[in-house]
């Protein structure tokens, strides 16, 4: 089932954050007008990482790529192991990896729309 909504908002950060009110699945991801995925495995990889229950999230490398060509390596944004506190430091994966459990998304919070970054309001 799909869901449109089109109207004003005070920026992508409350805009996804509409988005995540409205998910209705399981699992919950944001992936932006103009990213892809790297190959079509990408969604079985998030399913098998998110099946055990001790697991509310995951997260991968993000490739920047030039737009008009759309093979031109411009940034390579490669994830590690999760480091417990890091996001009170501000660190955050970038948001079209993260793929979250939507039972864990009142624990884990919303995107900040007063931060020019996003980051979630996370306790993790």
């Amino acid at each position: 089932m799909s869901h449109l909504v089109s109207e004003s908002d005070d920026g992508i950060y409350d805009a996804m954050n509409k988005g995540l009110r409205l998910a209705t699945g399981d699992v919950v991801g944001l992936l932006n007008a103009d990213d892809v995925f790297a190959h079509d495995r990408v969604l079985t990889q998030v399913q098998l990482a998110l099946q055990p229950e001790n697991v509310d999230g995951c997260y991968a490398d993000l490739v920047y790529v030039d737009r008009k060509s759309g093979d031109d390596l411009l940034r390579y944004w490669r994830s590690n192991e999760y480091d417990k506190g890091s996001a009170r430091y501000g660190w955050m994966p970038p948001h079209p990896t993260i793929y979250l459990k939507k039972s864990s998304l009142g624990r884990i919070g919303r995107y900040r729309t007063t931060s020019r970054f996003g980051v979630l309001r996370a306790t993790f």
